[in-house]
């Protein structure tokens, strides 16, 4: 099979994965967002922001070396696998004697031993990273999707069994937990690789060397990512925290889909091209012109049905989600499509340079975020929103200087996506002003999504066939000769 046959089938396995396990986690959050008070929401997101502080502590980025080192030995994965493991024990049990006072930090006693029960991912993340790695840097994405799907089905139906049963905030900590273990089972019955004894020094030192940028990459990336929740949950409390957690959770999960299956597919293909840069080129503007095709329209329709989506799906106690998901959706666009910029960095092994970028990015979130805080959750999300914009322009420039990309080609391949996608936006908002909506409430919701969807797909026929053919071929790579599409 070809490195491009690969490619487009880790394109759908990957895409199937997020878009079934992302559709099985929201289901999952819709039934317990009913079940459940804000509070409880809030609590577990202000264990969470201690558990993700933590856990960039214990993660040395020796995983991404797997992926990107162009030749490995047994020594290499065992001694990343040793490493990963002890490190994830000494946290766990950091974490659980330092959750008392990460409690009193928040003035909030409940979050104790949601904190410490939270400690276990540590090990469970460790003992899985190095077998995710490889499964990745062999492109056998299947494998992966299945692991995950599994997991996310049993720990969602836990975590509503156990809300239902009226355990409250515990039903979201054993939702985690149980798919954590549930995928480390898994993945150790469907993996080959085990680890061995055999480790030195000198190929944790050839892993290390890249990976220690990947490590401070993950530590700055957190405090960009992860401030704003913190800084609410100690300005404004937890029920603050659980409106702007809500929001921020719909666009994480489709960051996570349309950036992150980018991200995990196309990384060891362009790792397999590092040192054939024109194929790398021509790679990344293919890859972006499909990324852009789906990352506009869902963000914009996701604009444009807001009102109606948030009381619908998550009930009208969470209406004031509803102008932070708004505010949300445009920085939900940037950390998509940027998803793809990291790629191209840490496949050349120019990891220093993003780790420039992401430092200069936290640094600047956090002085916003702490100048924002004081127009409360819609001030956070503006900050949030503001700064992602400012280093667009520059994420551009390291591009050409890095790769020889041409911002203008690149620009010009997402044209087509950006204008339908907004002319799609001014369809449903037509629509909404001039028809207006039904008694029923998902009649219409249904009906702006069909509107919408159809006005796009239409556009994109009529001005850029060429993505709508290379979208077949993604099809049509996975599906049976008799089933294919045909032009």
């Amino acid at each position: 099979m070809s490195l491009k046959q690969k490619v487009y089938k880790g394109f759908v396995w990957t895409g199937l994965q997020g878009a079934s396990s992302q559709l099985i986690s929201f289901v999952v959050f819709l039934v317990l967002a009913r079940l459940l008070e804000p509070e409880s929401f809030g609590l577990v997101a202000m264990a969470t922001v201690v558990i993700a502080f933590l856990k960039v502590f214990s993660y040395f980025g020796l995983g991404t070396a797997v992926i990107q080192r162009k030749t490995l030995e047994a020594e290499h994965l065992n001694t990343a696998f040793w490493v990963d493991v002890i490190a994830g024990f000494v946290m766990m049990l950091a974490t659980i004697l330092l959750a008392g006072w990460f409690s009193e930090i928040y003035g909030e006693a409940r979050l104790e031993p949601i904190i410490q029960c939270l400690s276990l991912l540590f090990i469970m993340t460790a003992l899985s990273q190095i077998q995710v790695s490889l499964l990745r840097r062999n492109l056998e994405f299947k494998t992966l999707a299945l692991r995950t799907l599994v997991g996310e089905v049993t720990g969602g139906a836990v975590g509503v069994a156990l809300a239902f049963s009226g355990y409250g905030v515990w039903s979201l900590v054993f939702r985690q937990l149980t798919t954590s273990l549930i995928g480390l089972t898994i993945l150790w019955f469907m993996s080959d690789w085990r680890p061995g004894p055999s480790s030195s020094f000198k190929h944790f030192k050839d892993l290390f060397s890249f990976s220690i940028n990947m490590m401070g990459a993950n530590i700055v990336d957190f405090f960009s990512r992860r401030s704003d929740s913190f800084l609410i949950g100690y300005f404004l409390g937890p029920v603050a925290l659980g409106y702007y957690t809500v929001a921020y959770r719909l666009i994480h999960l489709l960051v996570e889909f349309l950036g992150g299956t980018v991200n995990k597919v196309v990384w060891p293909a362009f790792a397999k091209l590092q040192d054939d840069l024109a194929k790398l080129k021509t790679k990344f503007y293919s890859t972006s012109n499909l990324h852009g095709f789906i990352v506009f329209p869902v963000y914009l329709g996701i604009l444009s049905i807001s009102v109606e989506l948030v009381p619908l799906m998550f009930g009208s106690q969470w209406q004031e989600s509803v102008p932070i998901l708004q505010i949300l959706v445009f920085i939900g666009i940037i950390s998509s499509i940027s998803k793809l910029y990291d790629t191209v960095f840490v496949s050349l092994g120019r990891s220093g340079i993003w780790l420039c970028l992401k430092a200069a990015i936290a640094v600047t979130n956090v002085v916003a975020f702490l100048i924002a805080i004081q127009w409360g959750i819609i001030g956070v999300a503006i900050a949030y929103t503001v700064v992602g914009y400012l280093y667009f322009p520059i994420y551009l420039y390291l591009l050409r200087r890095i790769a020889g990309i041409n911002i203008l080609r690149y620009l010009q391949g997402l044209s087509a996506s950006f204008f339908s996608s907004l002319v799609m936006l001014g369809v449903v908002f037509g629509f909404k002003h001039f028809i207006g909506s039904f008694d029923n409430h998902h009649l219409t919701l249904l009906t702006f999504i069909a509107t919408g969807g159809l006005t796009y797909l239409l556009l994109m026929v009529i001005v850029s066939p060429e993505t709508i053919k290379q979208l077949r071929e993604v099809l049509n790579s996975v599906l049976p000769k008799r089933t294919r599409i045909s032009e």
